[in-house]
């Protein structure tokens, strides 16, 4: 910023897929396609760390939350980044940014089953590492594998998305009110965690065709428009009202985009 500040990486992430958006809408936009490049070529490689290869024999890496490695890194981030990185290259096309994603996406799994707390040994994604997996942490990555395997076909990133998908199910979905709860005892029912299990469970139904996916993507559909909106007066209009945090309501609607796909 001009008063020398850097935005986290959570902004950063956030602020690109706003630039994004306004890229598909406007593609020709001169301005619009400098800002983004800038984005993926110059911003979001500062906060780039690598960390050695995968299992895999793929080079992986996380970004640090601030620039420089000067932070801690977070796994709810860094999978904002890597879906950042496949829209970007469905919208230029350039295989470098699935690149970018795939090094990210195999960093992210390597976190399976390594959280630490009162939810240990039990598997699911931590949200910062020495921490507990949460809803924010995992069905955004249950999305991500999703959609990497839709753009290659990799079937190790299917069978990585089913696992993460059912785990939160598992552990933390909440029968009684069909969402998804933040964490292990923690009721709270963020718009973007119940947008991004509707996300994953719709790209996985579309994948794989089992009725199971799209039922509980439509369970949670119901659910989150009485739980995560509010009408404005007359009852006409309906806004996502989460915690003032537009970017979180965004991800309930694209929750709702996908599932009605």
């Amino acid at each position: 910023g001009a008063d020398g500040n850097v935005m986290t990486l959570w902004g950063v992430g956030s602020f690109t897929e706003a630039v994004a958006e306004i890229y598909k809408m406007f593609p020709d936009d001169e301005e619009i396609k400098t800002v983004y490049d800038r984005l993926l070529n110059r911003c979001i490689p500062r906060y780039r760390v690598p960390v050695g290869t995968s299992d895999r024999g793929i080079q992986m890496c996380y970004y640090n939350a601030s620039a420089g490695n000067k932070g801690d890194y977070y796994y709810d981030d860094d999978l904002w980044i890597a879906i950042q990185f496949m829209e970007a290259y469905i919208n230029l096309g350039e295989e470098k940014y699935l690149k970018n994603a795939e090094s990210l996406l195999e960093f992210i799994w390597s976190g399976w089953g390594k959280g630490s707390g009162e939810d240990l040994g039990y598997g699911g994604i931590p949200w910062k590492v020495d921490t507990g997996p949460l809803t924010c942490s995992n069905a955004p990555a249950a999305y991500a594998f999703a959609r990497y395997y839709q753009l290659t076909g990799d079937e190790v990133f299917l069978e990585r998305a089913k696992t993460v998908y059912a785990w939160v199910r598992e552990y933390l979905f909440m029968p009684t009110s069909s969402l998804y709860m933040d964490g292990p005892g923690n009721n709270w029912s963020g718009s973007y965690n119940n947008g991004l299990m509707i996300a994953a469970g719709s790209v996985l139904y579309s994948i794989t065709g089992e009725s199971s996916y799209y039922d509980e993507a439509r369970r949670t559909a119901y659910a989150a428009f009485g739980n995560n909106f509010d009408s404005a007066p007359g009852g006409m209009i309906y806004f996502a009202n989460d915690i003032d945090n537009p970017w979180m309501d965004a991800w309930l609607v694209k929750g709702y985009v996908e599932f009605y796909k």
